[in-house]
């Protein structure tokens, strides 16, 4: 497991004030209490459940697991052992051209692109291992989030949770691709960030 330098403080609670911080675990035990997220979050060796940044960023609450690669073979090394596919896409497939505006139902109609390989199609929504997830691919790591398809895709729920220790095995053998935490921020329930919750939960 690859493991992110943080320094000593917390970077989000080192710059808030009391009330600031107050505010800011309101918001990140909202729809998960903290009792509830000691009792299952470090039940998961590999997933980690992070709150959304919120406001404008329009984004959702994520389970999540992110695996690096190093090269295109490397990818597709790790995602075949995933059962994931990936489409590549051929040259004279028409491609959103920069500058140029776009209604919502042509943008639509574009492919999402892996950036560093724009030759390969995104993921994107698939089941993985019978587990619905949305698999998206970064520069050096891909990340595969749990979904609970009877729920909003921004919510995190006990069938998702039930759905990551689904996968969890599949996950193991390549922990030595393991990006911890998933995301770099105090909004990631994770060791780096709230290892009181791991503490509490193993004692």
């Amino acid at each position: 497991m690859t493991f992110r330098s943080v320094s000593v403080a917390r970077p989000g609670e080192a710059g808030r004030s009391p009330e600031q911080q107050r505010h800011w675990e309101r918001y990140l035990y909202e729809l998960h209490t903290r009792a509830e997220l000691v009792e299952w979050a470090p039940s998961l060796k590999y997933f980690r459940y992070c709150r959304s940044i919120g406001g404008h960023a329009d984004d959702g609450d994520d389970l999540v697991v992110a695996l690096r690669f190093t090269t295109e073979e490397d990818l597709l090394s790790l995602c075949d052992r995933f059962g994931i596919r990936l489409i590549r896409l051929p040259p004279a497939l028409p491609r959103p051209e920069s500058g140029v505006s776009y209604t919502p139902d042509e943008w639509a109609r574009f492919p999402s692109l892996v950036v560093q390989l724009p030759h390969l199609q995104q993921p994107g929504h698939l089941d993985v291992d019978g587990v619905a997830c949305f698999v998206w691919i970064y520069d050096a790591y891909l990340t595969i989030s749990v979904k609970d398809p009877a729920a909003h895709p921004a919510v995190v729920t006990q069938q998702g949770v039930e759905g990551a220790r689904r996968l969890e095995p599949l996950v193991e053998p390549q922990w030595w691709r393991i990006v911890e935490p998933p995301v770099d921020s105090d909004r990631c329930i994770c060791p780096t960030y709230h290892l009181d919750i791991w503490v509490d939960h193993f004692t």
